[in-house]
C-alpha cells in the first residue's frame, strides 16, 4: 500500500486495522502505440493474519482509464459488471454479513478520479490475484541529441503498482520502515514487458534507473519487444523512455466500435494529438504570435480549482508580449470563446479577461 497525497492507495484495510495483505508480486504487460499505453497488471497479495480480513483495493485515475478489472481467490474467480451503486452495496452488505468471500468496485463518489474495489472478508493465508487494464498516456518532449531532432516519449507507471520500502538499517535486513508504504514489511517482485510501435524509428529504449532487453520486430526498427532485465528496486518510479528518429507529429487515431454493444462501447472514438513545434521560433522574432488559452469549467473544476486555474490564467496573460494576438475558450456542458475575434494585447487590457472569466 502506497499514498498519493492524503489518499491510501493499493489494497488497504478497512476500518483501520493493521495493514496484513502484503504485495508479493507485480506482473505488467504493456502495448504501447505512439503515445497510447494499454497496460494489463496482476498485483498478487497475500493475507499473513491469523485471521480475515476486510479491504479494499483503492486506485487513482490522475491520468489513466480503467476498462476492465477482475479479482481471483482461490478456485473463484470474479469479473466486474456494472449495477447501479446502491443495489451494488446492497448485495455486498448481504454476502459480507453471512460471511462469503465477496468484492465490489466503484469510484468514489466525492472523488471523481478515485476507482475503490472493495475485496470483503479475505480468508487467513489467502492469496488474492487483482487483474487491472487501463489505457494511458505517454509524456513526450523534443530533445536534440548530436544537432538532431529526436522526440523522447516516457512511460511511467503508476505509484499505486509500485509502492516504495525503505530498508531500516537499524533493524538489519528483515525489517523496513513505514515510508509511504504502510505495513510493507516485505519486498515483492515485478516483471515488465512490453511491445512498442512507433510511426517512426525508435532509436533507444532506456530508463534512468533500471535495465530493459530490446528485440527488434521490424527492419525498419518501428516495432520491438522490451523486457525488464534488471531486478527491480522500489525506490524508484518503473519508467521506460522511448527515443525516436525524428520528431513525432500531430496525429489522430481511430478506434471502431463493437458491432454487438448498443451503447456507448458500439461507437466510433477518435483521439487527436496535437504536437506543436516552436523550434523555429526565435526569441527576436518579427512576426507576432498568436496563443490560444483552453479553460476546463466543467463540474471538476468548482471551487478552488477554478480559482488556480485563473490565477494561472493571469499569470499566462501577463508573460504575453505586446502586440501578441489571443483567444481565450472555456468548455463545460459547451464551449464559448470570450471575443468573437482574437484580441491584441495592448498595456491597458490585460486584466479585462480576467475580470470577464
Amino acid at each position: 500500500m502506497s499514498e498519493a497525497g492524503n489518499t491510501k492507495v493499493g489494497l488497504v484495510c478497512a476500518g483501520g486495522e493493521e495493514e496484513h495483505v502484503s504485495l508479493s508480486r507485480v506482473s505488467v504487460s504493456c502495448t504501447v502505440t505512439n503515445l497510447t499505453a494499454n497496460v494489463c497488471t496482476t498485483c498478487i497479495y497475500k493475507n499473513n493474519a491469523d485471521h480475515p480480513v476486510e479491504a479494499k483495493y483503492v486506485f487513482p485515475l490522475n491520468d489513466v482509464a480503467v476498462y476492465s478489472f477482475e479479482a481471483r481467490m482461490g478456485d473463484y474467480r470474479l469479473v466486474a459488471k456494472c449495477r447501479p451503486r446502491q443495489e451494488a452495496k446492497v448485495m455486498y452488505d448481504e454476502a459480507l454479513a453471512i460471511g462469503h468471500t465477496t468484492f465490489m468496485a466503484e469510484q468514489d463518489e466525492h472523488n471523481d478520479d478515485l476507482f475503490q474495489m472493495r475485496l470483503g472478508n479475505i480468508p487467513s493465508q489467502a492469496t488474492v490475484f487483482i487483474v487491472l487494464k487501463y489505457v494511458g498516456h505517454l509524456d513526450v518532449e523534443n530533445v536534440v541529441v548530436d544537432k538532431k531532432k529526436h522526440s523522447r516519449a516516457i512511460f511511467t507507471l503508476p505509484a499505486a503498482l509500485t509502492p516504495r520500502y525503505k530498508p531500516d538499517y537499524n533493524k538489519g535486513k528483515e525489517g523496513y520502515e513505514n515510508g509511504s508504504v504502510s505495513g510493507g514489511i516485505c519486498p515483492y517482485t515485478i516483471k515488465f514487458s512490453a511491445n512498442v510501435m512507433m510511426s517512426l524509428k525508435i532509436v533507444s529504449v532506456s530508463a534512468p534507473d533500471d535495465v530493459y532487453n530490446v528485440e527488434w520486430d521490424s527492419f525498419d526498427h518501428k516495432k520491438a519487444k522490451v523486457v525488464l532485465l534488471s531486478e527491480f528496486e522500489a525506490d524508484h518510479d518503473l519508467q521506460m523512455t522511448i527515443l525516436t528518429e525524428g520528431i513525432i507529429g500531430s496525429f489522430a487515431a481511430v478506434e471502431m466500435g463493437g458491432t454487438n454493444e448498443p451503447n456507448i462501447l458500439g461507437m466510433a472514438c477518435i483521439m487527436a494529438q496535437f504536437m506543436p513545434d516552436f523550434s523555429s521560433i526565435g526569441k527576436t522574432q518579427d512576426t507576432n504570435s498568436e496563443v490560444i488559452f483552453i479553460v476546463d469549467r466543467s463540474a471538476y473544476m468548482y471551487g478552488q480549482n477554478i480559482k488556480f486555474a485563473a490565477e494561472s490564467l493571469l499569470l499566462m496573460l501577463k508573460s504575453l508580449p505586446k502586440g501578441c494576438r489571443f483567444q481565450i475558450i472555456s468548455y463545460g456542458d459547451m464551449h464559448t470563446t470570450l471575443f468573437p475575434h482574437f484580441s491584441t494585447v495592448q498595456h491597458d487590457m490585460v486584466f479585462y479577461p480576467m475580470q470577464t472569466c
